[in-house]
Formats: structure tokens, C-alpha cells, sequence
């Protein structure tokens, strides 16, 4: 009698400790993210080809504020904020470079144009070649955000991924075109973020 009143609890007692062992061995990977904060007013004017960078006061539809490069269990995501984005000129583009712990490229596209001004996304190699993937993109004018994801198999779910963004605005003519960089007051001076994990 003493031993059956015993044997429930403790079959209760191994039940439990097996159900909070679940959640540990089953925790999803950490997410990480990085912000890098970008000056405002620092966007150049260059000719069609990149020659003759010039600061461009006033300039303010691809003008950087800040961009978060944020990568989860499954997704790479980055989000950028503008001072201003209007629905003006021939065509509006972010270039999201990234680099993983071999060193190897990739680039995501966002191209916004008279024809669609909701955009399109799209991943590349580093030497141009499309890479088929999922992409989503929201670009809201109202907010002044660009947001582009996809998921990070399409980068083969790197441990770690480094990250660089310039934006372009072209007006008028295809003559000139205005850059920004969202890490440096700089255009040429393309650094990388810090590391942005997954464990």
C-alpha cells in the first residue's frame, strides 16, 4: 500500500522533468539584429557611371536614416528608413550586400520605377547571377520604410552574416544619379556591419 501511494508521484515528478526538458531542447535559434544610424542630408550626386560625387543638400528621397539587418532561425530581414519617399522619378533602388562567415556575396535588390512603384526584390551572386528565391518586399511611402525578406536558406543559413546598403535615385535623365550610404557619410566607403548571429 505504501509503495503503490509512491510509485504516481514519482512517475509525476519524471513527467515533469521530462516536459521542461522539451522547451530547452526545442528553443528555436536567437535571433539577432543590428541598426546603424545614418546622417541626414548626406546624399551626392554623381554623372551616369559613378565619376564626380557631389554633395546634394536637400536631397532627401534616398536619404538613409537608419537600417536594421536583423536575421532569425529561418529569415533574413532588413528594414531601412528614409527621410523622405515619394513617388517621383525614373527609378528608386536599394543595394543590400552581404557577406557570410566564407566570405561569400550575395545582393539584394529593390527596384521601384515609374511602371511599379511598389517594387521588386530580388537576390543575386555577387557576379549577377539571380538567385531563385522567395522574396517579400513593402515599401511604404506613407512611412517612408523599405522592408525586404526572404529566407535565410536561400543564402545557405549562414552562422552569421555581415551587411552593407546604399540607396540610388535616379530623377529625369539617366545622366546622374543620387547615392547614399547607410553606413558612412562617405558613398565609397562601403563598411560592413558587425556580425549578426544566429546560435
Amino acid at each position: 500500500m505504501h509503495h503503490s501511494a509512491r510509485t504516481p508521484v514519482r512517475r509525476a515528478a519524471t513527467l515533469v522533468a521530462a516536459l521542461a526538458l522539451v522547451p530547452a531542447l526545442a528553443a528555436p535559434a536567437v535571433a539577432d539584429s543590428r541598426t546603424a544610424l545614418d546622417a541626414r542630408d548626406d546624399v551626392v550626386r554623381v554623372d551616369e557611371g559613378g565619376a564626380n560625387p557631389t554633395p546634394a543638400p536637400g536631397a532627401s528621397n534616398a536619404d538613409f536614416i537608419s537600417t536594421t539587418f536583423t536575421q532569425t532561425a529561418t529569415r533574413v530581414v532588413v528594414k531601412a528608413e528614409f527621410t523622405d519617399l515619394r513617388r517621383t522619378g525614373k527609378r528608386f533602388s536599394v543595394w543590400i550586400d552581404m557577406r557570410d562567415p566564407h566570405r561569400h556575396r550575395t545582393t539584394a535588390g529593390v527596384v521601384a520605377t515609374r511602371a511599379n512603384r511598389d517594387g521588386t526584390a530580388f537576390l543575386m551572386t555577387n557576379r549577377g547571377r539571380s538567385i531563385t528565391c522567395p522574396t517579400r518586399l513593402k515599401i511604404s511611402y506613407a512611412r517612408n520604410t523599405v522592408r525586404v525578406g526572404f529566407p535565410r536558406s536561400c543564402v545557405d543559413d549562414p552562422r552569421y552574416l555581415q551587411f552593407r546598403a546604399l540607396s540610388e535615385e535616379v530623377r529625369r535623365t539617366w545622366k546622374h544619379a543620387w547615392l547614399d550610404n547607410a553606413l558612412s557619410l562617405n558613398v565609397d566607403k562601403r563598411f560592413w556591419t558587425r556580425r549578426v548571429f544566429v546560435d
